[in-house]
C-alpha cells in the first residue's frame, strides 16, 4: 500500500508522505483517502489544498488503483505495474489472469521470470501449458520473443491456434525470423476453422 502510494501516482503523495500516511492510518489508509479523506489533516505535512488535490488524484485514478494494488501484490514493482496498466488499461486483471506469461512478449523490461513470478502466485502449476510454452519460447530466443508474436497480435489472432513449431539450423535469430514469417503468412490467410 505505501509502494502505491509513494509511487508518485496520486499527485501530492510522494514517498515520505505515504509513509506518514500509512503510518498513522494503517490498515484504514485505502479506506480514509476514500471516503474521509479529509481525515488526512491529522498527518503531518497535510493541509487543505493538498487534500483537495490527493481527493481529486485519487478520482482520476480509479481504474489504475486497482491495477497497481493487484499487480503489487504479486510482486510487481510500481514502475513495472504502471507500464502494465499503459499497456492494456482496465483489461490488465483480467488479462493476467488469463496468461500472466503474454507479459514476457508484450511489456517490455518484463521476461519470463517476472512473469512466471506472477502465474505461480496467481496458482498456476509447474506443468501448465501456458508456462511451458512461455518457458520455451523466452528460454529459447530470449532477445527475440517479444517480436516472434507479433503477426498474431496485428491480427488480433492471439490464441485462435494451436501451433507446434520445429526450426532447424539459422542460428536463433533466424530461427524467430522464419516462425514469425511463418506466422505472419498464417495470420493473414482465412480464419482459422473451429473444430
Amino acid at each position: 500500500m505505501e509502494k502505491y502510494l509513494g509511487s508518485g501516482l496520486i499527485k501530492g503523495i510522494g514517498p515520505d508522505t505515504a509513509r506518514r500516511i500509512v503510518h498513522h492510518f494503517k490498515e484504514k489508509t485505502l479506506e480514509i483517502i476514500e471516503h474521509q479523506p479529509e481525515q488526512l489533516s491529522a498527518v503531518r505535512g497535510i493541509g487543505v489544498k493538498r487534500i483537495n488535490g490527493i481527493k481529486k488524484a485519487w478520482r482520476e485514478q480509479q481504474d489504475s488503483r486497482q491495477v497497481m494494488l493487484f499487480l503489487q501484490s504479486h510482486g510487481v514493482s510500481p514502475a513495472l505495474a504502471m507500464k502494465i496498466f499503459r499497456h492494456y488499461g482496465r483489461h490488465t486483471v483480467a488479462m493476467v489472469h488469463k496468461n500472466p506469461y503474454q507479459l514476457a512478449h508484450d511489456v517490455f523490461g518484463i521476461g519470463f521470470l517476472i512473469a512466471d513470478s506472477i502465474a505461480l502466485k496467481l496458482g498456476f502449476q509447474n506443468d501448465a501449458p501456458l508456462r511451458l510454452a512461455a518457458g520455451v519460447l523466452c528460454h529459447r530466443w530470449p532477445d527475440e520473443s517479444h517480436q516472434v508474436g507479433a503477426p498474431l497480435e496485428v491480427t488480433n489472432s492471439q490464441g485462435q491456434f494451436n501451433l507446434l513449431v520445429l526450426v532447424e539450423g539459422g542460428g536463433i535469430t533466424g530461427q524467430a525470423h522464419a516462425i514469425r514469417h511463418g506466422l505472419s503468412r498464417r495470420a493473414s490467410d482465412k480464419p482459422p476453422q473451429q473444430t
